[in-house]
């Protein structure tokens, strides 16, 4: 069977084996999921197989990290290596724009981009804003135009259990919930949605956390914010070079501060 996915004009999918995998698979980019049969072609660019051991994936080497072939004893290790190859795969689709490392959410006046490099606390502050009916651009990727607008990737979430609970949110109702893995799918669907337009954002945060420090708000000066903001570009978008216009677009429209934090339901307040 082949699970198609779409982003823009450009398409992606992927072979799995049976229908019980394919109704897992389209679950993990719900919004991008195309229903319809599709026939082999070049978007199939991944595939799925049983193995007497577990489960093997193969593709392009680009889309699985630089590896041609993978393989795993568990259902979930097998997904969690399929949601990353497709994340890959969708953002190439739009590889034109500018990709940043970042969580963002609409806002009454615009939006909030927080940018900070992985352990910064993205995922929380996306996940506490989602709670507060916040709909979201995104906890890990956020896309810019060259006008300096941004546009939603819409990924699930990928969150400590622990954050789920302290939102009322039981991790064994998440998508493909497993005991066997650390972290717990979450679709902001199920509380502030997500973004259907582009926002333009009127605050950009650079992430500072610290474990258990009350929430601590700086300006910062134009020119590092723009160093800042070069810095969470990511590989898979517009080069630094190419993308320094519309993070100066970004920039001149909106606040530009630094947040020391340890909770992310406390920073999420403050910022939005």
């Amino acid at each position: 069977m082949i699970v198609s996915f779409g982003l823009g004009e450009g398409r992606l999918a992927i072979r799995v084996p049976d229908a019980d995998l394919a109704a897992a698979v389209a679950g993990l980019f719900p919004d991008y999921h195309r229903e319809g049969a599709v026939e082999d072609g070049p978007a199939v660019r991944l595939e799925a197989r049983r193995t007497r051991d577990g489960y093997g994936l193969r593709g392009d080497p680009p889309l699985l990290g630089g590896e041609g072939e993978v393989t795993v004893g568990t259902r979930i290790e097998l997904l969690t290596w399929i949601e990353a190859a497709l994340a890959r795969g969708l953002l190439r689709l739009r590889s034109g724009l500018t990709h940043l490392h970042a969580a963002g959410a609409s806002l009454s006046g615009g939006g909030v981009l927080a940018l900070g490099p992985a352990d910064a606390g993205k995922s929380s502050l996306a996940l506490a804003w989602s709670a507060r009916g916040r709909p979201l651009l995104g906890d890990d990727v956020v896309l810019l135009e060259a006008e300096g607008v941004a546009l939603p990737f819409r990924r699930l979430l990928r969150v400590d259990p622990e954050r789920l609970l302290e939102h009322g949110v039981d991790p064994r109702t998440t998508p493909h919930w497993s005991d066997a893995y650390d972290r717990a799918w979450f679709d902001p669907r199920r509380a502030g949605g997500w973004c259907d337009a582009a926002v333009r954002p009127s605050l950009v945060v650079f992430l500072d956390r610290r474990r258990d420090a009350p929430v601590r708000i700086e300006e910062v000066e134009p020119a590092e914010a723009l160093a800042l903001t070069l810095s969470g570009v990511l590989s898979t978008g517009a080069s630094p070079a190419a993308s320094v216009d519309p993070i100066r677009r970004l920039l001149e429209g909106a606040r530009a501060v630094r947040a020391r934090y340890g909770a992310s339901a406390r920073a999420a307040a403050l910022l939005a």
